[in-house]
Order: C-alpha cells, then sequence, then structure tokens
C-alpha cells in the first residue's frame, strides 16, 4: 500500500502496547528515558490497567497495559513471556475499510476482538486484528 492510499484510508500510527506486569517499573525506566507517564487508568471492558507515556519524539508513544486479574489472557501471557511489546496501534478513519484494504493486499487477517469504547481514548472505539506480517493490531477509529 502506498502513503496515499494510507492517507486516503485515514491510517496513522499511534503507539506501541507494552505488556507488563510492573508498570510502575516501566514507568520509571520510561519516564529516564524522556517519556512523560499519565496517571493509570482502568478500563473495565478490557479488564486491565492502562498509562500512556508520550516520548520526547512525536509519534513515539508506549501504552502500558497491566491485566488486572491473574485469570485472563493477558495475565497468561505475561506469566509465560514476561513483559513485552505485544501490539502495534493505529488510528483508522474506517476500521471496515482499512479491513478490507489489508485483506485485498492477499493479507490474512483475523478480528481477535471486535470494537468496544475505549476508556483510554476518550470511549472511542478500538478492535484488535492478527494480520499477516504485523501480528497484533489495535485500530482505533476515528473519522475526525
Amino acid at each position: 500500500m502506498d502513503p496515499t492510499a494510507a492517507a486516503q484510508l485515514g491510517i496513522r500510527f499511534h503507539h506501541l502496547g507494552l505488556l507488563t506486569d510492573a508498570p510502575v517499573a516501566a514507568a520509571t525506566a520510561l519516564t529516564l528515558m524522556g517519556y512523560r507517564v499519565a496517571e493509570p487508568v482502568y478500563d473495565p471492558l478490557q479488564d486491565v490497567h492502562l498509562r500512556m507515556a508520550t516520548g520526547p519524539v512525536e509519534g513515539a508513544a508506549i501504552e502500558l497495559i497491566t491485566p488486572s486479574s491473574r485469570e485472563g489472557a493477558l495475565a497468561k501471557l505475561v506469566t509465560r513471556r514476561g513483559d513485552y511489546v505485544y501490539h502495534s496501534c493505529f488510528v483508522v478513519a474506517d476500521v471496515a475499510a482499512a479491513l478490507s484494504a489489508l485483506s485485498g493486499l492477499g493479507l490474512r487477517v483475523i478480528t481477535v476482538s471486535p470494537a468496544k469504547p475505549a476508556v483510554l481514548f476518550g470511549g472511542k472505539q478500538v478492535s484488535f486484528h492478527s494480520v499477516q506480517g504485523l501480528g497484533l493490531v489495535e485500530f482505533i477509529e476515528d473519522a475526525g
């Protein structure tokens, strides 16, 4: 997909998602590296605690994700793998159009979690998709 097509679809990079069971340590390290780390928020629909860290370079944001219980899939992932960047996130004007464009390129796209409002992003709809060649991708739908 050329940059013009991405612009027409309203696709732009937003952040990387860091799964961690040590959010204070992660925030401390990121602060040392020049990041501003926001206060944590709880998202009941995803059952996670979240903090957004904005980088010293524009476009270098990192979302800290901490499972709120030891029972969910994310808790099992962080227990098994430790801290790691597990998703990339893009803002899109229209999720369906972005998914169609990716599929149209011959890429396998599987919806992992359908759209739901996200506390961290002011109630905007977020969805997660496994995209061949990219791994887990979060889309924030923002037509504006």
